[in-house]
Protein backbone atom coordinates (compact mmCIF):
# COMPACT_ATOMS: atom_id res chain seq x y z
CA UNK A 1 0.00 0.00 0.00
CA UNK A 2 2.91 2.69 0.79
CA UNK A 3 4.36 2.12 -2.89
CA UNK A 4 0.51 2.09 -4.69
CA UNK A 5 -0.16 5.83 -2.54
CA UNK A 6 3.40 7.27 -3.42
CA UNK A 7 2.73 6.58 -7.00
CA UNK A 8 -0.64 7.09 -7.32
CA UNK A 9 0.65 10.96 -5.68
CA UNK A 10 3.31 11.26 -7.73
CA UNK A 11 1.94 9.99 -11.21
CA UNK A 12 -0.11 13.10 -12.17
CA UNK A 13 3.01 15.39 -10.88
CA UNK A 14 5.64 14.00 -12.77
CA UNK A 15 5.04 10.07 -14.57
CA UNK A 16 8.62 9.07 -14.20
CA UNK A 17 8.69 5.18 -13.76
CA UNK A 18 12.09 5.72 -12.49
CA UNK A 19 10.78 8.50 -10.02
CA UNK A 20 8.18 6.69 -9.57
CA UNK A 21 9.99 3.65 -8.08
CA UNK A 22 12.01 5.01 -5.68
CA UNK A 23 9.37 7.15 -4.56
CA UNK A 24 7.64 3.81 -3.71
CA UNK A 25 10.82 2.45 -2.15
CA UNK A 26 11.09 5.66 -0.04
CA UNK A 27 7.21 5.54 1.01
CA UNK A 28 8.21 2.33 1.85
CA UNK A 29 10.62 2.68 4.32
CA UNK A 30 8.61 5.22 6.06
CA UNK A 31 6.19 3.05 6.99
CA UNK A 32 8.69 0.93 8.17
CA UNK A 33 10.21 3.43 10.66
CA UNK A 34 6.46 4.62 11.46
CA UNK A 35 5.41 0.87 12.29
CA UNK A 36 9.00 -0.06 13.82
CA UNK A 37 8.70 3.36 16.27
CA UNK A 38 4.99 2.36 17.22
CA UNK A 39 6.23 -1.34 17.94
CA UNK A 40 8.82 0.01 19.97
CA UNK A 41 6.72 1.86 21.71
CA UNK A 42 4.06 -0.65 22.91
CA UNK A 43 6.55 -3.08 23.48
CA UNK A 44 7.01 -3.48 27.65
CA UNK A 45 10.05 -3.10 29.08
CA UNK A 46 13.00 -3.70 27.39
CA UNK A 47 12.51 -3.05 24.20
CA UNK A 48 16.62 -3.40 22.93
CA UNK A 49 15.76 -7.08 20.81
CA UNK A 50 13.39 -5.85 18.95
CA UNK A 51 15.74 -2.71 18.11
CA UNK A 52 18.21 -5.10 17.62
CA UNK A 53 15.94 -7.02 15.02
CA UNK A 54 14.91 -4.07 13.23
CA UNK A 55 17.98 -3.15 12.66
CA UNK A 56 19.80 -6.41 11.34
CA UNK A 57 20.86 -5.58 7.33
CA UNK A 58 18.44 -7.69 6.26
CA UNK A 59 15.23 -6.19 8.02
CA UNK A 60 16.84 -2.49 6.55
CA UNK A 61 17.53 -3.92 3.32
CA UNK A 62 13.37 -4.84 3.05
CA UNK A 63 12.47 -1.75 4.73
CA UNK A 64 14.25 0.14 1.58
CA UNK A 65 12.75 -2.36 -1.14
CA UNK A 66 9.70 -2.18 -3.71
CA UNK A 67 8.81 -5.52 -2.31
CA UNK A 68 5.82 -5.97 -0.32
CA UNK A 69 7.64 -7.13 2.21
CA UNK A 70 8.49 -4.33 3.50
CA UNK A 71 4.96 -3.96 4.76
CA UNK A 72 4.58 -7.20 5.86
CA UNK A 73 7.90 -7.26 8.24
CA UNK A 74 6.14 -3.56 9.44
CA UNK A 75 2.73 -4.60 10.35
CA UNK A 76 4.71 -8.25 11.67
CA UNK A 77 6.49 -5.80 14.26
CA UNK A 78 3.42 -4.05 15.15
CA UNK A 79 1.29 -7.22 15.57
CA UNK A 80 3.97 -8.79 17.36
CA UNK A 81 4.99 -5.81 19.90
CA UNK A 82 1.19 -5.63 20.47
CA UNK A 83 0.62 -9.45 21.13
CA UNK A 84 3.71 -8.97 23.85
CA UNK A 85 2.44 -6.16 25.24
CA UNK A 86 -1.21 -7.78 26.04
CA UNK A 87 0.62 -10.62 27.59
CA UNK A 88 2.16 -8.99 29.78
CA UNK A 89 -1.38 -7.04 30.86
CA UNK A 90 -2.99 -8.28 33.64
CA UNK A 91 -6.30 -7.10 32.47
CA UNK A 92 -8.76 -8.13 29.41
CA UNK A 93 -8.44 -6.74 26.43
CA UNK A 94 -10.71 -3.37 25.64
CA UNK A 95 -12.67 -3.29 22.36
CA UNK A 96 -9.96 -0.72 21.11
CA UNK A 97 -6.92 -2.98 21.67
CA UNK A 98 -9.68 -6.15 19.68
CA UNK A 99 -10.13 -3.80 16.90
CA UNK A 100 -6.61 -2.96 16.32
CA UNK A 101 -5.42 -6.31 16.59
CA UNK A 102 -8.28 -7.27 13.97
CA UNK A 103 -7.23 -4.59 11.43
CA UNK A 104 -3.77 -5.62 11.67
CA UNK A 105 -4.36 -9.23 11.01
CA UNK A 106 -6.50 -8.37 7.93
CA UNK A 107 -4.29 -6.27 6.84
CA UNK A 108 -0.83 -8.50 7.04
CA UNK A 109 -3.53 -10.62 5.31
CA UNK A 110 -4.11 -8.81 2.63
CA UNK A 111 0.23 -8.54 2.14
CA UNK A 112 0.06 -12.35 2.21
CA UNK A 113 -2.61 -14.45 2.91
CA UNK A 114 -0.66 -17.10 4.85
CA UNK A 115 -0.03 -14.58 7.22
CA UNK A 116 -4.37 -14.12 9.21
CA UNK A 117 -2.15 -17.46 11.00
CA UNK A 118 -0.84 -14.73 13.01
CA UNK A 119 -4.13 -14.01 14.45
CA UNK A 120 -4.52 -17.20 16.22
CA UNK A 121 -1.16 -16.02 17.89
CA UNK A 122 -2.39 -12.93 19.24
CA UNK A 123 -5.60 -14.16 20.40
CA UNK A 124 -4.30 -17.03 21.60
CA UNK A 125 -2.68 -14.87 24.24
CA UNK A 126 -5.96 -13.22 25.56
CA UNK A 127 -7.70 -16.44 26.26
CA UNK A 128 -7.55 -16.62 29.46
CA UNK A 129 -8.24 -12.76 30.24
CA UNK A 130 -11.55 -13.33 28.35
CA UNK A 131 -14.16 -13.77 31.28
CA UNK A 132 -16.90 -15.48 29.49
CA UNK A 133 -14.61 -18.10 27.08
CA UNK A 134 -17.71 -17.59 24.40
CA UNK A 135 -16.61 -13.60 24.03
CA UNK A 136 -12.69 -14.94 23.15
CA UNK A 137 -13.92 -17.30 20.15
CA UNK A 138 -15.78 -15.19 18.65
CA UNK A 139 -13.55 -12.49 18.57
CA UNK A 140 -11.03 -15.04 17.10
CA UNK A 141 -12.95 -16.46 15.03
CA UNK A 142 -14.34 -13.17 13.59
CA UNK A 143 -10.99 -11.80 13.06
CA UNK A 144 -9.95 -15.11 11.34
CA UNK A 145 -13.55 -15.00 9.46
CA UNK A 146 -12.99 -11.17 8.37
CA UNK A 147 -8.93 -11.97 7.22
CA UNK A 148 -9.73 -14.84 4.98
CA UNK A 149 -12.97 -13.07 3.56
CA UNK A 150 -11.10 -9.82 2.91
CA UNK A 151 -8.37 -12.55 1.32
CA UNK A 152 -10.58 -14.17 -1.13
CA UNK A 153 -12.42 -10.91 -1.90
CA UNK A 154 -9.27 -9.23 -2.97
CA UNK A 155 -7.74 -11.98 -5.06
CA UNK A 156 -11.35 -12.16 -6.85
CA UNK A 157 -10.84 -8.81 -7.85
CA UNK A 158 -7.46 -8.94 -8.87
CA UNK A 159 -7.36 -12.28 -10.55
CA UNK A 160 -7.56 -10.77 -14.24
CA UNK A 161 -4.48 -9.00 -13.68
CA UNK A 162 -2.79 -11.81 -11.78
CA UNK A 163 -1.81 -14.20 -15.35
CA UNK A 164 2.01 -13.24 -15.48
CA UNK A 165 2.04 -14.95 -11.97
CA UNK A 166 -0.32 -17.86 -12.84
CA UNK A 167 1.98 -18.61 -15.91
CA UNK A 168 5.01 -18.48 -13.67
CA UNK A 169 3.60 -21.29 -11.13
CA UNK A 170 2.68 -23.47 -14.07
Amino acid sequence: MPQTLSILALKPIWPSVTLMYYAGRLANLVFWILAVYVALRLWPGNAWPLFAVALLPMSISQAGSFSPDATVNALTFLLIAGTYRAAKLTRAPTKRELISFATLVVFLSLCKPVFFVLGLLGLMVHAKKFKPQKKHWVWLGGTLFAALLVTVLWNAKVNAYAEGIRHYYL
